[in-house]
């Protein structure tokens, strides 16, 4: 019996694409922790995340229309903590919508002891990364530009000579944003007050 999706119609048969077929979009982040309660723990403070279901092996963590964005293993005795660099898949990112998210984001996360290792501004985003319990990395970013201007920023020489970007202190953002600076220079690759 065909499935639903099967049944469609117009549906392509397999391996006869007339266009690329893409993801939509990220569907979840999988993480396999040796710190599991703790982990779970950061990520419901760091996403204000509900849990949405949960037992000794695994938890799932919402925070959004998705069932679940955040799946949280169980690794106690299977698996080790990071341990400085290793090779493998370095960092998720998670983006909000405006800079002023972003930045009440980091202000609560800092009351609550969680401070970002890292704030760069990469000329297409302005990042905070933070180490989760087991030394996984985690950026929160906001978009610079518009995505056409972001692409084209990247054909720039001034992206080619430092496509990392330039590191930045986030309180003195937190700052210039409540003394009502213009958003547009507080993202711009430029901003003032970069941390060289």
């Amino acid at each position: 019996m065909k499935s639903s999706r099967e049944q469609q119609k117009g549906a392509p048969k397999a391996g006869n694409e007339e266009r690329p077929r893409r993801p939509a979009q990220i569907a979840h982040d999988v993480i396999k922790s040796a710190r599991y309660t703790d982990s779970v723990d950061w990520y419901s403070r760091l996403f204000q995340a509900e849990i949405a279901w949960s037992n000794p092996r695994i938890t799932f963590l919402a925070y959004d229309e998705e069932h679940h964005r955040i799946a949280i293993i169980n690794g106690e005795g299977s698996a080790a903590p990071k341990v400085g660099e290793v090779a493998g898949f370095d960092h998720v990112a998670f983006a909000y919508e405006e800079l002023a998210d972003l930045l009440s984001v980091y202000a609560r996360l800092k009351n609550e002891g969680i401070v970002p290792v890292r704030s760069i501004n990469h000329g297409m985003t302005t990042s905070l990364y933070y180490l989760d319990p087991d030394g996984n990395r985690v950026e929160l970013q906001v978009d610079n530009f518009e995505k056409a201007e972001a692409a084209a920023y990247m054909d720039t020489d001034e992206f080619s000579a430092n496509p990392i970007g330039t590191e930045f202190d986030p309180d003195d953002l937190v700052r210039r944003f409540d003394d009502g600076e213009p958003v547009a220079e507080l993202l711009s690759p430029r901003q003032r007050g970069a941390v060289s």
